[in-house]
Parts: C-alpha cells; sequence; structure tokens
C-alpha cells in the first residue's frame, strides 16, 4: 500500500506524465542518462548514494563533464567507476596529482572518471574515454547528519546547478573550467561552477531515480511520525503497510520519487520529532570500529561527537539589524514577492528598542532613507518605531528584481554600519541576508567579513529563498559569523519558519561556548569558529581522543542575563561502523578551508594541512579529488576523445528576464543535431562563453 505525500508548496501534480524522453530527438540523448539517488537514515544518521550513467550516442570515443551540486554539510567519502561487471575503486590524491593520473589514462586511451570539489556544495565529475554505444556508471558515497531545528529535521539532496552571477575583470587566460562563466580578478576559477543551461520549458533527457529509506528508532517519539513527512517534488510514495507504520515508532518506511519528476529543483524532506527526546549527549566508537587507514601510530584513538543542546531563553537584548534585500534579476517572480515580505514580517517584529537599516541591492545600491520631512539618512540607523516600520513597509513595496548579484558590495555597505559607532555598545548586533545566493564568488566576501575584528563584527542571517538554492554560500556565511541559515523552497515555507527566524536574529542563547574534558582522557577537538548556539538548533563538535579512559566531557558558556551555563557529559559507545571520522574530517577541513580563504590562500602550512585532514580521513576537499582508472584495455589509441559538458535544467519557477542578444550572438545547438525534429537555439549564453563547448561537438 502507498500513499502521496504533500508538497510544500501545495501544487496540484500536474505533470507531464510522457516523463524525460518527451524531448528525445533521432541523434540521441547527450552523456547524462540517469541519476539515482538513495540516501539511508538511521536515526539522525545519513548515507547516500548517488549513481550517474553516461552512455555515448556517437560514433566515435567522448569525455563527459558533468557539474553538479552536492550538500554542503556531506562528507564524500567514496567513488567508484563501474563498467560491464568491472568495479573500480577511485582512490583520494593530492588534485594536482589525480588530475595528472586522469589526464594521462585519457591519453593512453583507458578509460578513466575524475571527481573534484570546486565549492563546498558544486563538484565536477568528468568520464573519459566512453566507447561509441557504451555506458559508463559512477558512484558516489556521503555520510552526513540530520539537520534538527526546534523538533523539525531536513533531509535534503540538491539536485540542479542553478546559473550564478560573477563579478570583476575578465582575467587574459585559458578559462580554468568549462562553465560558461569568464573567469575574472575577483572569480578566478567561475568557469568551474556554472554549467549550460537547457532554455525554460525544455526538459533534459536525464531520467530521475530517488529514494529514501528511513529508520527513525525512538529519536521520532511519535508513533505517527509519517504523518508528518513533507517533501519539495511531486508525487513521493511510501511503501509499505501504513498501518503498521503508524503503529510503531521503531518501523521503518522507504519513500520513493515516481518517474516524472525533473531535474530542475533540490529535493527536501521534511518531518518532525520529539525534540524533548533531545539531549545533549557524547557519543564514541567502539574500537572495532576504529579507522585501519591512520597514519600514525595512536592505536587508541578514538573519535567522537558532542551533539550540545542549548537551553531555551526568554527576553532579548535590544538589537541593531542591517536587513540587506537581493532584487537582482534572479530573484523575479514568486521569489522577490516572498523575500520582500519576509523582509517587512521580520521588520515589524522588531521591538521599540531596536534599530534597524534596510538595503537592496543588485549591481547597484539602495538604502531605506527614512522619513520624508527629513534630511536624507540613508547611512543613519532607524528606531523600530510603528511609524518607521509604515515607512519601510511603503519603500520595500516598490521594489523589484532588476540587475546583477553585486552581493560583495552590499555586505560592504552593510558592514560600514557596525564600525565606529558608540552607539552600538550594549547591543547586539546582525545583518540579515535575504537572497537566492546564485554568486561565483563566495570566497571574496568571507574575506571582506573576516576584514572586520570580531569584536565589532555582526552575526550573518541568512533565508535562502529559492527552489535551488546555493545553500553552501549562506550556510558558510552565517556560520564563519555566529548566525543561523534557513531554506524557503516556497511562499508556504515562508509563513512556517519567519517567527522562528525573527527570534533567533541577535538573540543566541549560549555565547562562548567552551569544550574541555574532565577526565584523564586527552581531546583533540576538529578546528571550529562556532562559539554561539541558539535554542531550538542542536549543534554537533567532533573531536579524537587518546582513548586510555572512559571520556567525560564539560560543556560551558555564556547566557544573554550573564551567568554561565555548563553540562557535562560521558560517552556512550556505538555499537557498529560509525560515521565519525569522516564527519570530524569534514568539520576540520571546512573550517581550514574558510580560514585558508580568509588569508587570501597564501598559507602553505595551512594546505598541507587541508590535505594531510583529507586523505587521512578519506573525505574529499578542494585541494584533493578522487581519481579511477580502467586499464583492463584500451578503448582508443592516440587519439582525444570529443569533450562534451552536460546542460543542467533551468531551475523551476525561475523568471528571469533572458539578456537581449542580437542574431550574430545567438549559438545554435551544433549541426550534428540537424536531423532532430526539435529545433534549440540558446540565448542563455554569449558566443564567446560556448566555443570550446561547441567547436567539440560540431564534428561529432
Amino acid at each position: 500500500m502507498s500513499t502521496v505525500l504533500a508538497r510544500f508548496d501545495g501544487l496540484e501534480d500536474t505533470m507531464d506524465r510522457s516523463g524525460f524522453g518527451a524531448l528525445e530527438s533521432e541523434f540521441g540523448n547527450l552523456p547524462l542518462k540517469q541519476l539515482g539517488y538513495h540516501a539511508s537514515v538511521l536515526g539522525l544518521a545519513v548515507r547516500t548514494t548517488i549513481l550517474q550513467t553516461y552512455y555515448n550516442p556517437f560514433d566515435e570515443a567522448i569525455e563527459a563533464t558533468y557539474i553538479f551540486p552536492i550538500e554542503g554539510q556531506n562528507a564524500v567519502v567514496g567513488c567508484e567507476m563501474r563498467v560491464a561487471e568491472r568495479v573500480i575503486r577511485a582512490k583520494l590524491k593530492e588534485r594536482g596529482q589525480a588530475r595528472a593520473d586522469y589526464h594521462r589514462a585519457i591519453k593512453s586511451g583507458y578509460r578513466a572518471a575524475l571527481l573534484e570539489e570546486n565549492r563546498p556544495e558544486t563538484f565536477s565529475m568528468r568520464v573519459g574515454n566512453i566507447p561509441p554505444g557504451e555506458a559508463v556508471q559512477v558512484c558516489i558515497e556521503t555520510v552526513s547528519q540530520l539537520a534538527v531545528v526546534n523538533g523539525e529535521w531536513t533531509l535534503r539532496m540538491p539536485l540542479v546547478v542553478a546559473p550564478r552571477y560573477t563579478s570583476g575583470l575578465p582575467l587574459p587566460r585559458n578559462a580554468a573550467g568549462c562553465g560558461t562563466a569568464i573567469d575574472t580578478d575577483q572569480v578566478p576559477d567561475a568557469s568551474t561552477v556554472t554549467p549550460p543551461t537547457w532554455l525554460p520549458g525544455f526538459a533534459s533527457p536525464v531520467d530521475l531515480r530517488l529514494s529514501v529509506e528511513l529508520r527513525m528508532g525512538h529519536v521520532s517519539g511519535y508513533v505517527n511520525w509519517m504523518d508528518c513527512l513533507k517533501s519539495s517534488l511531486h508525487s513521493i510514495v511510501l511503501d509499505g503497510d501504513v498501518k503498521k507504520l503508524r503503529d510503531s515508532a521503531n518501523s521503518s518506511c522507504r519513500i520513493q520519487v515516481q518517474p516524472g519528476n525533473r531535474v530542475d529543483r533540490d529535493f527536501v524532506l521534511r518531518g518532525n520529532i520529539d525534540d524533548s527526546r533531545i539531549n545533549t549527549t557524547l557519543t564514541a566508537e567502539c574500537p572495532t570500529a576504529r579507522s585501519s587507514d591512520s597514519e600514525t601510530d595512536e592505536t587508541d584513538t578514538v573519535n567522537f561527537a558532542i551533539d550540545i543542546v542549548p537551553p531555551r531563553i526568554n527576553g532579548q537584548v535590544p538589537r541593531d539589524i542591517v536587513f540587506l534585500l537581493d532584487r537582482s534579476g534572479s530573484m523575479s517572480g514568486w521569489k522577490m514577492s516572498a523575500a520582500r515580505r519576509g523582509i517587512l514580517r521580520l521588520v515589524d517584529s522588531m521591538q521599540s528598542n531596536d534599530r534597524f537599516r534596510v538595503i537592496a541591492f543588485d549591481d547597484r545600491i539602495e538604502s531605506f532613507s527614512g522619513p520624508r520631512n527629513k534630511a536624507r539618512t540613508e547611512e543613519a540607523w532607524h528606531n523600530a518605531t510603528e511609524a518607521n516600520k509604515h515607512l519601510a513597509s511603503q519603500w520595500l513595496s516598490g521594489i523589484d528584481s532588476l540587475g546583477g548579484t553585486e552581493m560583495g558590495q552590499a555586505i560592504e555597505r552593510g558592514l560600514v554600519a557596525f564600525t565606529n559607532d558608540a552607539t552600538l555598545q550594549g547591543r547586539n548586533l546582525a545583518m540579515v541576508l535575504v537572497t537566492d545566493g546564485q554568486v561565483t564568488g563566495e570566497d571574496t566576501l568571507l574575506r571582506s567579513i573576516a576584514s572586520i575584528p570580531a569584536t565589532t563584527r555582526p552575526r550573518l542571517f541568512c533565508l535562502g529563498i529559492d527552489s535551488a538554492v546555493n545553500g553552501s554560500v549562506l550556510q558558510r556565511l552565517s556560520k564563519f559569523t555566529g548566525g543561523t541559515f534557513e531554506l524557503v523552497e516556497s511562499e508556504k515555507r515562508l509563513d512556517e519558519m519567519l517567527q522562528r527566524f525573527a527570534n533567533e536574529i541577535g538573540s543566541p542563547a549560549i555565547t562562548n561556548l567552551r569544550i574541555e574534558s574532565t577526565s584523564t582522557a586527552k581531546i583533540r577537538l576538529a578546528p571550529t569558529n562556532v562559539r554561539t548556539l541558539y535554542s531550538g538548533r542542536s549543534h554537533s563538535v567532533f573531536g579524537q581522543s587518546d582513548g586510555t579512559d572512559i571520556l567525560t566531557i564539560k560543556v560551558s558558556g555564556d547566557l544573554p542575563n550573564g551567568k554561565s551555563w555548563s553540562q557535562q557529559v560521558t560517552a556512550q559507545p556505538l555499537d557498529s561502523q560509525s560515521f565519525l571520522l569522516p564527519l570530524w574530517g569534514k568539520a576540520a577541513i571546512r573550517e581550514m578551508e574558510d580560514e585558508l580563504v580568509s588569508l587570501g590562500n597564501r598559507d602553505p602550512k595551512l594546505i598541507r594541512q587541508i590535505t594531510d585532514c583529507s586523505l587521512h580521513c578519506g573525505t574529499l576537499s578542494r585541494l584533493t579529488a578522487f581519481v579511477a582508472v580502467d586499464e583492463t584495455e584500451q578503448v582508443t589509441l592516440g587519439k582525444s576523445p570529443h569533450s562534451i559538458v552536460q546542460p543542467s535544467e533551468y531551475p523551476e519557477g525561475w523568471n528571469m528576464q533572458l539578456p537581449a542578444l542580437d542574431r550574430g550572438q545567438l549559438i545554435p545547438y551544433p549541426r550534428a543535431f540537424a536531423k532532430s525534429t526539435t529545433s534549440i537555439v540558446s540565448p542563455m549564453v554569449r558566443t564567446e562563453n560556448l566555443m570550446a563547448f561547441t567547436d567539440r561537438l560540431l564534428d561529432a
């Protein structure tokens, strides 16, 4: 028996049942034939496999490149290439060495695959020397934990890399990648994270198969926990005996996306648990679960995780908040409406002793200036009076989506409000960024924020509005400054979470978080700059101990009233193979990568530490890569394969206006497509940005 889950946006299931094959043509499809996602959830632990199937419909060998997303908090721990009945396990190597191995294999005529991380949530897969009429599968494995906020857990699987805006001046050199954006002085690798895009309304011929196995165990706390499930994609079905599922909190179920869903929005699954069952806990791996890949002789090293649950607090310190509204072209349609409404609700929730500023930005910046009968006060704080709130509402109602996303300039303008202002003493400082995050230059943003002294640096609270939001940039910005991040994939979702988001802004439950061992066991925590916790949000800290004693750890911090808070926990051993080593590695790598970016990528010692940590923990980083080479047979002899870049879907719900180009700037799809009954001309990108892609296909 099965049932259909509700979609977040409440849309009727009106999709075209002809599915992904509706646009098939005589020449065949582009290389990516099928995407398979399978997640296994046990309690709050998640293991996900991503299966990509590439097929060569042409008459000579090809190299397929696919730019795709993986959730930024997931640790990528494995990759393998499957050819017929052979399975070739990829090796994790330093990125330069992995690339050299890949190019050497391609030149020698062997099949090979290369998986690289270009951003914390954007990856590229290259599969080379696929013979005519043959298929190659690549399987990627990740581990993670469910995010839980106020009793609601979220499982997110990004499926599409949306078009992104790139700031800066073009660099006079060959592109670093095969994407559509030009590399610039601000984003020297923009071409690695900007795949070409199908025109809106044209479905890519990719078959999506996605399933989730849920076994929540006692953590759910609800007998009818299945009734709380909802998702972002059409027609999710649950396999199994529905009555049995509702009768047992320990039951499991399988959720499967029906055929026909397009790869044009993220898959998000949410459910509820009894958060009274979630307490601060310390878990450690059993000796039998220790990694055998350690480079040291520390045979007693034990990996552990502390899940910290802060107390719930009441009352607020007076707040100074700068609201940044993204009004760029990609925010058009429902997103612009939701963003305006979100900021209006947040401003309206402010208390009389709070102050605010509002800035709208695209490639220009405009600020709310307050009452008209006074001199322009764009750079002044506005008291959160009912009159000022009303004027801000009127001003926001006239904001609409326009140009490019110069987010760096907007953040810098917002940061000016927190410098050299004596009136800020004793107040909570915050910036609220409402955006879809579709920029390529997130590293530049981190450097700008890092330049502000920590004592005057506001916490950044990010509200990501999109069905295919660039989540990594918003997660990194909020975590780096001690704020929080919320995802809104529909207008209905906005109404559900605005109140709790409003209560968090500038109102932490715990500051100056401290963790120390109270037993004889020595501990080493993964690097973290998180020192601020919020009510209803559990936070995980990973570490290692020498394993010579029962591990007991004290967690402490400061409450808003100045008093101290502390909890002491003793380790609970895990009975099975744990995820703790790769998650420890992921946490350490993320913090070190952000520190490296804030230093301008010029610290050789830190670069070495990131690389060593990645290789030791078996977790992919931006400085390492997975490479697999099938040396069973040579499929080409001295001839380079044709390179093809797989286009991404145009995200669902986007109404962005296409640029007005003359006929000389439009690129028809290659002449090899001439026999197709469907003629497609894409004005999405300019001629110079796709020349390499087109030239290689013209001879196919």
